[in-house]
């Protein structure tokens, strides 16, 4: 257990945080930027086929000078440039959103009780305070504001440039038509206030962005490359699977999630969207449903087919845990979702009955 703890937060921990930023994080944030769907696919596409090949080459590299060298210097190289890089990156892809800020900057005045921390990992959580209402609206349409602070009692408003935009109670009875007309006028005062709706085709710099994303994928290459191998040699053949499998998934499947609380928190600091570099799941699975990417009918199939893999047992032994971690995931996300509960106890039986027998 002492070597299985070690590999989670010594490896996998730093891997994640670095993997899932600059490899998934890199597609999601030129579209909150609202650079176009088709456009971020594009460049993203790009991006990994020029740094591919940098898997091989540091796998390679690895087998010569070791593997702690290599995946130290990718997350170092990870903490000292991600910041920089997407800065970078919403400075080619989108620079009047960048340059809007600075000539009408946006304030949230608000009651700072009424301002809670909006940590919300499985969606389950209603934010209903006007101060969470303006700062959720601010957070999702990818926007920086500064915080003032409003007497108790007081409703928040939404303060940009000259033009001020009342909130609502999320508890009235009225709620809802409330929600739909603050809705309707804070996109027409951002729009005034200079801050674009999309992201201008003609500004969007595709060789700079594209270097970026390259180097992005390049700094993942190097941290997660050799970490496949130095799982593989912690541990003996006879307890492999299960051994390397646990802090992988943890790893990867929460550790992941932390960086997100530098947006959450946002949410009541200071509101640097742009700083934040993380995307929950919820909030991926929102914009690509909102947008007809996908529909809750997709995720019940895609649930069930992993479900009938797992109970099937296909792809053999080595391929338990993969097969558990995601049709647990998917189980418990398709429950938050309030989609179809595609596992049946049975299923849930046997995710079970094989983790407890890999190893």
């Amino acid at each position: 257990m002492k070597i299985v703890l070690l590999a989670l937060f010594g490896l996998t921990a730093g891997q994640a945080a670095v993997w899932y930023t600059g490899q998934f994080y890199s597609l999601f944030f030129p579209q909150t930027l609202k650079v176009d769907g088709t456009s971020t696919n594009i460049m993203v596409a790009v991006a990994l086929l020029i740094g591919t090949p940098f898997f091989v080459f540091f796998g390679s590299l690895s087998n010569r000078i070791g593997r702690k060298p290599i995946i130290m210097a990718g997350c170092l190289i990870a903490a000292l440039s991600f910041f920089p890089l997407f800065k970078a990156l919403a400075h080619y892809t989108n620079p009047t959103l960048e340059a809007a800020p600075q000539k009408s900057p946006i304030v949230v005045i608000a009651n700072p009780d009424e301002c809670s921390f909006q940590f919300n990992p499985v969606g389950t959580s209603k934010f209903t305070t006007s101060c969470d209402i303006a700062k959720s609206a601010l957070s999702k349409a990818s926007l920086n504001y500064e915080n003032v602070a409003a007497p108790a009692g007081t409703l928040a408003q939404i303060k940009a440039g000259e033009t001020v935009v009342n909130t609502y109670d999320g508890k009235a009875a009225d709620a809802k038509a409330q929600g739909a007309a603050f809705d309707k006028t804070l996109a027409s005062t951002l729009k005034s206030a200079g801050y674009p709706a999309k992201a201008d085709p003609a500004l969007i710099n595709w060789p700079m962005t594209i270097v970026i994303l390259t180097i992005l994928v390049i700094v993942v290459t190097m941290v997660y490359d050799p970490i496949a191998a130095m799982l593989v040699e912690m541990f003996p053949a006879r307890i492999r699977y299960t051994s390397m499998s646990l802090p992988y998934h943890i790893g990867n499947g929460w550790v992941r999630r932390i960086p997100a609380g530098d947006r959450v928190r946002d949410r009541r600091g200071q509101g640097r969207h742009l700083l934040g570099l993380v995307v929950s799941d919820r909030d991926r699975f929102d914009y690509l449903r909102d947008r007809h990417v996908v529909r809750e009918g997709h995720a019940q199939v895609e649930c069930l087919s992993r479900g009938l893999i797992l109970a099937l047992g296909l792809g053999g032994p080595r391929f338990v845990w993969f097969r558990s971690a995601l049709s647990l995931q998917f189980f418990l996300r398709n429950r938050v979702e309030g989609v179809d509960r595609c596992f049946s106890a049975r299923h849930n039986f046997i995710l079970f009955w094989r983790i407890s027998s890999v190893g």
